[in-house]
């Protein structure tokens, strides 16, 4: 990943900073070049070569859980070697709550949804028996933003055929829905700004320029977070700021029973592992931080299987549709009807589903990734 690299994705992140509510769908290459002082032929090339590269094929729905009356939960674990990844991954589509994760080497951070806390229970116990699970931090109940109204019955049908179907043209997109392009853009618009939808993007950082470094720092005790995170702004200008969905000393063991510490995260692109190497000691040189941590992360992916198992949830509440459900087609084409030259479109024009990658470089700070 390079500095343009970082420069579209930080402007593609609704909130700024990477997170489980994900990237604006409705941005153009020229909106994006706005924000970041660039041409629009510039970004739109970078987003091709995202796509031929494989650093980005696609860009993955995921209801609010909110609207179906489910609850989130964040959970890091870590595996005896890199050989089980692909075992385990078959064994993760078997469980019942996760749906967004990323992957460094042989540590998994995973978003899981569940209706009742018997399913965390149930979930918990599958993963204590499997043998090669080293280490398994305890779920964290995490608040994601509420959606400011529920969906509709037009919305679940758009939403679901959204998630089943392959990507594919968007001009085909309203005929098959009984959407005009513009009704299909005003809902687009809609589960954004309601927080309805979250727009994930599967990226492979394996197959992205350069190196790509995750760093951590664990502040002192009493050092003001808010401060800090300004002197992080001019020290490195290039990151892509992390939401903490849990205590980042839970994953450094040595630490103990210590008291939580603040601490910030984030994503910088690196020319090389090296590189990265000397951003992780520079990081721990910085007044205020009591431990820097870098890792390598190899891919983030949304699941596709176990989350549409709720979809039917709350079905019943949804609020009538007010003229007649559009007739059963074929599935064949994305849900929503990205405008002409939309990031949604560009990024969503690849075949298959995510799935996870190999690791590589070395972990710092106490966390060992394989």
């Amino acid at each position: 990943m390079d500095r343009l690299d970082a420069a579209i994705l930080r402007a593609m992140l609704r909130t700024g900073e990477w997170s489980p509510v994900g990237i604006d769908p409705r941005l153009s290459p020229a909106e994006i070049a706005d924000r970041i002082g660039s041409s629009a032929a510039t970004v739109r090339r970078r987003l091709t070569e995202w796509r031929r590269d494989g650093f980005c094929r696609e860009v993955v729905p995921v209801a609010n859980p909110g609207l179906f009356g489910l609850r989130a939960h964040f959970q890091m674990l870590s595996l005896e070697d890199r050989c089980h990844c692909a075992e385990f991954e078959q064994e993760m589509g078997l469980l019942e709550g996760p749906t967004l994760g990323f992957r460094f080497g042989t540590v998994y951070a995973v978003l899981s949804v569940y209706p009742e806390a018997e399913g965390v229970e149930r979930d918990q116990s599958r993963l204590e028996r499997i043998r090669y699970v080293q280490r398994l931090i305890p779920p964290t109940e995490i608040a994601l933003p509420a959606p400011d109204r529920p969906f509709r019955a037009a919305d679940l049908r758009h939403y679901r055929r959204l998630r089943a179907d392959p990507p594919g043209p968007a001009t085909a997109v309203a005929s098959r829905l009984g959407d005009s392009s513009r009704a299909g853009h005003r809902r687009l618009a809609a589960w954004v700004e309601r927080n309805q939808v979250f727009f994930l993007p599967s990226l492979d950082f394996s197959r992205a320029r350069g190196t790509v470094a995750w760093l951590g720092a664990l502040l002192r005790p009493g050092v003001d977070r808010e401060w800090f995170v300004e002197q992080m702004s001019e020290e490195y200008p290039d990151r892509i700021p992390v939401i903490e969905l849990s205590p980042l000393q839970r994953v450094t063991p040595d630490l103990g029973d210590a008291p939580p510490f603040e601490s910030v995260q984030f994503l910088l692109p690196a020319q090389t592992a090296h590189h990265a190497e000397r951003e992780f000691a520079r990081l721990g040189e910085m007044p205020g931080v009591a431990r820097s941590i870098l890792n390598f992360p190899t891919r983030s992916f949304a699941l596709r299987t176990s989350f549409d198992e709720h979809l039917g949830v709350g079905e019943e509440a949804l609020a009538p549709e007010p003229r007649p459900a559009a007739p059963e087609v074929a599935p064949a084409v994305w849900g929503i009807p990205f405008p002409a030259g939309n990031l949604a479109a560009r990024l969503t024009s690849g075949t298959g589903t995510s799935g996870l990658g190999r690791g590589t470089g070395p972990v710092r700070g106490g966390v060992r990734a394989g």
